[in-house]
């Protein structure tokens, strides 16, 4: 440890009035943990002044979500006692995944607030949002889609702060924010709302941040660090440099015996040009189109076989009348001759009866059913972004949850009353015309009749029915990512017979990458483009860095590569291979990705670390090991325990989707989506290192906001407003002042 923080002792109550009075809150002999018998942080013994600004710092896994829940009551309390003054109004929380919903980015900040114009308009100019509203369709009244997919990580993250700080909360609880944002983007909202004249400090208000950054501790009024396994400590900003801070030796078996459960992020990728989303705009399908559909779907063979089933069935339920009839009619009748075709059509009507429900019920169920949902699979896994950022993921999550339930459970069964009522119906209409031809005067009146009955019912159940499902959606919807993108870009391991005629096995080769006056956007009818004439080579074996702004066009680029943006003008080429002619899954399973926000599946370590089941397990237990996570795992049983991600912290996370990157077959393009943003300057180290051993040779293409991470690279790619402003070696940009990069990486020193 350090001598700064050997010498520091657990932060002390502030004097003047009582303890209660002086401080936001105090915590005494606390412990927390999401599980009693492992308590994350222990003697806790804190107080946060109010009106003050206190910095929460500490390695990856040290407790900085779980002190920062702890202190709003989202964290179980083994012990001790947790003083909260909030001056009886609500505390603003914003955490590291920016919790938004599908309305409009108005919307998103007011939240509940009533409406101030002038208070509204001070914290969007506070924030520097103004300016990304202009690259919005309709301003702040853009749709944002789920988790706001339409926005950029930075751009999210400033709405998510926007609505605390609208809602004038006296406290507010900062959780590493700004690691989404760029440098200078960083600097500038930190002085407006923190610096001397900044908005929270006029206003008094009481601030615990979580934070990385160095530019940062020279501001707080307090700084608490964590360590694990140790109780929090403070020193005043004096004493903590950020040097030693950052070059503090972490002790590797504390930290991987850490149970820290912080919340999984679900930030998606830059969408500053999304295109507007209404909902309401859907196809006009006709009744028709859908029945066609489902025929389809149920197959040519089943559908003849069910009206063959259907035919002779209604035929036996009918005609046995007709029978009854010749036998009361015949004078000279032998009963038992009537009596047993009479059960033998009953039997034989029985027995297609059984084999037409039969049909109904378990061919059409299982070949519609599969069908169905392997064409929403692969029309969800092929949707541009333009589809995600208007389309509420509750929306799709009921297409693979209640709307496939009605497909498999109530369809076939309304399918089979349907046809078996309907060939009845026609059966006995003939044996009505036969005895009463001038009935049928009356057949049109009378399906006049019923189609009126069937407009109005189905007009009203068509409008209750999506309201219905909203509501239900509720009760199965309780945490959906939409947003991973990168995570899933493998895609099935199998590939359709003809890829194997486009591009080989081994495709791309070398991993070469050539942008021709690139232009691309989130959707065909978005009028702003989030990639403009983008001229760039990037060399098999290159390790290029991108860097820039906040909604520049970074995580758009990398999109692009993976076809998820609507190319509109120029080209891509891969290894001199369009992506546009090769199949989805196969593009997405040749290039290997880290991404922002890792995913995981239910079940065991194992399975997570290698899905598509090709590594050994030494393989597996060695890249867990290279990553540090082997101890952890071990500790919770090893590679057959189940994986809770809320296990493990943001760092931790992200260090387990390396390890899951270095055990995929050898690829020779990997891209890097800010993955280090929330990780401290060790863990970065360890991330890079790793990186360097594990893909040296392959073309590596990274996205960061710290530049220093991207420095070491061959050549550094800057990014401003959909284009590419300069690409070079760093060392060249930073020779030059006036140089994009330079002036970054001084915003970001500054």
């Amino acid at each position: 440890m350090s001598p700064v923080l050997e010498k520091a002792e657990p932060l002390p109550l502030l004097k003047g009035e009582d303890e209660e009075g002086a401080n936001a809150f105090v915590i005494r002999n606390g412990e927390f943990g999401w599980d009693a018998d492992l308590p994350v942080l222990r003697s806790v013994d804190i107080s946060i002044p109010r009106s003050r600004l206190t910095l929460i710092v500490g390695p990856v896994a040290s407790g900085k979500t779980t002190l920062c829940k702890a202190l709003i009551g989202e964290v179980p309390t083994s012990s001790g006692t947790v003083y909260v003054n909030s001056q009886g109004a609500g505390i603003g929380f914003c955490e590291q995944t920016p919790y938004l919903t599908n309305a409009t980015v108005r919307d998103n900040i007011l939240g509940y607030s009533s409406v101030d114009e002038t208070w509204y308009q001070t914290v969007l100019n506070a924030l520097t949002l103004p300016s990304d509203f202009e690259s919005l369709p309709k301003g702040d009244q853009t749709m944002i889609g789920s988790n706001g997919t339409a926005l950029s990580t930075g751009q999210r993250q400033r709405v998510a702060v926007a609505r605390a700080i609208y809602a004038l909360s006296p406290v507010i609880i900062l959780d590493d924010v700004f690691s989404g944002m760029d440098n200078m983007t960083k600097k500038r909202i930190f002085g407006q709302l923190l610096g001397p004249e900044g908005l929270l400090r006029i206003s008094k208000t009481t601030v615990v941040m979580v934070a990385h950054d160095e530019q940062f501790l020279a501001a707080a009024d307090h700084v608490i660090t964590l360590r694990p396994g140790e109780p929090p400590m403070s020193a005043s900003p004096d004493q903590i440099t950020a040097i030693q801070l950052a070059r503090e030796e972490e002790d590797p078996e504390s930290s991987k015996t850490d149970e820290e459960k912080e919340a999984p992020s679900t930030e998606g990728n830059e969408a500053n040009s999304g295109p507007d989303d209404d909902n309401s705009r859907r196809p006009n399908v006709s009744d028709w189109a859908v029945y066609k559909y489902y025929a389809r779907a149920v197959s040519r063979r089943n559908i003849v076989l069910m009206i063959f089933f259907g035919v002779v069935f209604s035929f036996l339920y009918t005609f046995p009348s007709v029978w009854v009839k010749w036998w009361t009619a015949d004078v000279g009748r032998r009963d038992s001759f009537y009596m047993g075709m009479y059960a033998l059509l009953q039997v034989v009507g029985l027995v297609f009866w059984f084999l037409f429900a039969r049909h109904c019920l378990t061919a059409s169920i299982s070949t519609s059913g599969t069908t169905l949902h392997k064409r929403l699979l692969s029309t969800v896994m092929s949707a541009s972004m333009a589809y995600f950022s208007k389309e509420d993921s509750g929306a799709i999550l009921n297409r693979f949850s209640q709307d496939m339930q009605l497909i498999d459970g109530e369809l076939p069964a309304a399918l089979l009353n349907t046809v078996a009522t309907a060939f009845i119906a026609l059966s006995q209409v003939a044996i009505i015309t036969t005895a009463s031809p001038w009935l049928v005067l009356s057949y049109p009146f009378l399906l006049l009749a019923f189609y009126g009955v069937q407009r109005f019912y189905l007009r009203t159940s068509k409008q209750l029915r999506p309201l219905d499902l909203e509501l239900k959606i509720r009760i199965f919807l309780t945490r959906f990512e939409a947003s991973a993108p990168f995570e899933h870009s493998g895609g099935p391991r199998s590939t359709s017979s003809a890829t194997g005629k486009l591009v080989d096995g081994n495709w791309p080769h070398s991993g070469r990458i050539e942008c021709r006056n690139l232009e691309a956007s989130y959707g065909p009818s978005a009028q702003a483009m989030s990639l403009k004439d983008i001229n760039l080579v990037i060399e098999a074996g290159e390790r290029i860095g991108i860097c820039g702004r906040s909604g520049s066009g970074k995580s758009s680029f990398l999109a692009s590569l993976f076809r998820m943006l609507d190319i509109r003008g120029g080209s891509i080429a891969i290894d001199s291979v369009d992506p546009k002619i090769i199949p989805l899954s196969t593009l997405r399973s040749r290039i290997n990705a880290i991404p922002q926000d890792p995913f995981f599946l239910p079940g065991t370590v194992r399975l997570n670390a290698d899905p598509y089941r090709t590594a050994p397990d030494a393989s597996i237990i060695e890249a867990l090991r290279r990553v540090q996570l082997w101890d952890k795992v071990q500790g919770i049983g090893g590679l057959d325990s189940e994986l809770k991600p809320d296990s493990l912290s943001q760092g931790q996370k992200q260090l387990f989707s390396l390890a899951r990157a270095m055990l995929r077959p050898r690829c020779s393009i990997v891209v890097l989506d800010e993955v280090t943003s929330s990780l401290d300057f060790e863990t970065e180290k360890l991330m890079l290192e790793v990186l360097q051993e594990a893909f040296n040779g392959c073309t590596i293409i990274a996205i960061a906001h710290r530049l220093e991470t991207i420095l070491g690279f061959d050549r550094v790619a800057v990014f401003d407003d959909g284009r590419v402003v300069e690409c070079d070696v760093p060392k060249t940009l930073l020779a030059r002042q006036d140089s994009a990069l330079s002036r970054l990486l001084a915003a970001g020193d500054g």
